[in-house]
């Protein structure tokens, strides 16, 4: 894992300063960070080096996403009941068009091998919504690594 000090935070870490892991049942944001881990129910989820190029900002787009996570743990979650062990990297590519609605979802080359769990993920990013642009779309690479927390 990165270290956390390099990285944009996508929501504020709290006063005393704690880890960048997270625990779903708390209501703490947690000082998650782009390329920190969020644990979830039983369930780490790491997003690393996501890309945002167009005109919105990259901690909107970021926020957007991070404040959806339960979306992407439920496919996961769907996923590790027919296989514990479940694992693996999903990119997801997306557009904001000028509404700030998501056009065009794929994934290249997603490393976990259930593809009904990275179609359900696929379908999340499709249902999130985001700022207008300032002008035009806005491309978005969105990495995300899912691990059964042990």
């Amino acid at each position: 894992m990165a270290s956390s000090d390099a990285s944009t935070p996508i929501a504020p870490s709290d006063d005393a300063g704690n880890s960048n892991v997270v625990d779903a049942g708390s209501n703490d944001d947690g000082g998650l960070t782009m390329t920190g881990d969020l644990k979830v129910s039983g369930v780490v989820i790491h997003s690393d080096n996501p890309s945002v190029v167009g005109n919105i900002s990259h901690d909107e787009v970021l926020h957007a996403i991070q404040i959806n996570y339960g979306r992407f743990r439920l496919c996961y979650e769907h996923g590790l009941k027919n296989d514990p062990m479940l694992a693996g990297r999903v990119d997801i590519h997306f557009v904001i068009d000028a509404q700030g609605d998501v056009k065009s979802v794929t994934d290249s080359g997603a490393t976990l091998p259930d593809e009904a769990t990275v179609a359900c993920i696929r379908r999340g990013f499709t249902a999130l919504g985001f700022p207008q642009p300032s002008s035009g779309t806005v491309k978005v690479t969105y990495p995300l690594v899912f691990a059964p927390h042990r």
